[in-house]
């Protein structure tokens, strides 16, 4: 049996080739290159997708908290894979695989209020994503809607509390 490295998730939190790496002066080119990328699969014809994903209580140990929310985004992600492709490792079909940008996203004090349950669960924890569905897909709905109706399959025995789906239609650079 042949062995497939498949990694849905890269963590680029830690890379520093260079031991310089400057997040805050590299912030706008970061965005200028997502938004580019995002946007020369737009032309192609993918689906953009913006997604919220909010989590239960997860136990507090330093650190943990963080790799929990991963884990289960990427649960979610291989789920979602077999629903889009048939064949998701194969070489023809990893081509047209959705791509997920997600990243966590921490409460900081905004003027509209938010719910003591939005705020307290995991410290407001939750993450932000990007998520492309390529033309080709098996699915039958748009992204926004697959996730409504098929929210038991994606929720259920998971550390996650809701799973929110919007089609991006414009201001991209303002997602990102």
């Amino acid at each position: 049996m042949r062995e497939t490295n498949h990694r849905s998730w890269t963590n680029f939190t830690n890379y520093n080739p260079s031991g310089d790496f400057n997040i805050k002066a590299n912030r706008r080119t970061h965005i200028e290159g997502l938004v580019k990328l995002i946007d020369g699969r737009i032309v192609q014809g993918w689906s953009p997708s913006l997604l919220t994903f909010q989590f239960r209580q997860l136990p507090e140990r330093a650190g943990a908290i963080l790799h929990q929310m991963k884990t289960e985004i990427e649960a979610v992600y291989r789920k979602l894979v077999c629903r889009v492709q048939r064949f998701p490792t194969t070489r023809v079909g990893s081509i047209n695989v959705p791509i997920l940008f997600a990243c966590a996203d921490f409460p900081i004090p905004k003027h509209k209020k938010k719910l003591m349950t939005e705020v307290t669960v995991n410290e407001g924890c939750h993450f932000h994503g990007v998520m492309l569905v390529p033309p080709t897909s098996r699915l039958k709905t748009d992204l926004a809607s697959h996730f409504a109706d098929e929210r038991l399959r994606y929720l259920k025995a998971s550390r996650l509390s809701s799973i929110y789906a919007e089609p991006i239609e414009d201001n991209l650079e303002r997602v990102c």
